[in-house]
């Protein structure tokens, strides 16, 4: 369940053109989850934190693993959004639109076929409020523009007038993703779901904004995490990291052309031909880094990689 809502102000700035500034929100709650529903039984420590001895066992000892679902998920969704239009005269119309968005929740997913770029399955089951972080669709940035132009040649030429150039530009940041440890039940909670997965620690000292190097062969830097000590859970965030951003440029070409009455056109009407081209200009990639997982070496017994 949940509910939307949104706001905005329209103004005419002058002859056909105007300005739209707006916000937009949603709340979601008793989204489904996935969770362990049958962990294995930790020892609560001195500093409140949780750790899994070797072989503890499940909270029922008679039952392995259990995919839960839950209805405890939530969601929350904040939008400023902007928008500038020149209606068609003289030629020519453009569209330019602005979105600045913000999507938190606690939880991705239902279905591991729904996220690409993290496990659906929380790391600790016994505190999914951990996972409230950044939505795995959450582009903060996203920018779209359209136009369209009457070309003015031949403008006079009942055969060879008629031609338009159309475009559409869109751009929109990265999406988040989380690093994992390759290790499968590294933290011997329990948690052995298909992509099931645990998070190393972030090293003390390092500078979040600095382990996305943009380098393609290479998007982060491993060498910024390590593993935890085993039996516990690492520090690391979900969707700590972004992806590298998209951008995609379409063009088209048409012809109108005014045609006498025939079976698809009425007397004076038109109809076109259109020729497009698409174009993605030169990026590190189209989404986040593919979850290739590294083996694990020893020492020391495991390794990371990004989901």
């Amino acid at each position: 369940m949940g509910w939307t809502y949104n706001v905005n102000v329209q103004h005419e700035l002058a002859a056909n053109w105007a300005m739209t500034v707006g916000y937009a929100g949603s709340r979601g709650y008793h989204l489904v989850n996935a969770i362990e529903g049958n962990p294995a039984v930790p020892v609560v420590q001195a500093d409140g934190s949780l750790f899994f001895t070797a072989g503890a066992p499940r909270r029922n000892p008679n039952w392995g693993s259990i995919d839960y679902r839950t209805t405890d998920g939530r969601s929350t969704y904040n939008a400023l959004q902007a928008g500038l239009l020149k209606r068609f005269s003289r030629g020519h119309q453009v569209q330019l639109s602005y979105t600045l968005s913000k999507v938190m929740d606690n939880g991705d997913a239902q279905l591991g076929m729904d996220t690409a770029n993290s496990t659906i399955y929380p790391p600790n089951p016994y505190d999914l409020d951990a996972e409230w972080a950044v939505a795995a669709f959450d582009a903060r940035h996203v920018f779209s523009a359209n136009a369209t132009w009457e070309l003015p040649a031949f403008r006079d030429n009942a055969v060879l007038s008629g031609w338009q150039m159309n475009g559409t530009v869109s751009l929109h940041t990265g999406y988040p993703f989380t690093p994992s440890i390759q290790t499968n039940n590294w933290s011997r909670s329990g948690n052995i779901a298909g992509g099931a997965e645990d998070r190393p620690n972030v090293k003390p000292g390092t500078d979040p904004k600095k382990i996305v190097t943009g380098d393609p062969n290479r998007w982060f830097d491993p060498s910024a995490f390590e593993l935890p000590r085993q039996g516990t859970f690492g520090n690391t965030p979900r969707n700590f990291l972004r992806g590298p951003g998209f951008a995609n440029v379409d063009m088209s070409l048409v012809k109108n052309q005014a045609l006498a009455e025939t079976p698809g056109c009425r007397s004076g009407s038109k109809c076109s031909t259109c020729s497009t081209a698409r174009t993605s200009p030169r990026r590190p990639g189209r989404c986040s880094p593919a979850p290739t997982r590294t083996r694990r070496r020893s020492p020391p017994p495991g390794g990371f990689c990004g989901r």
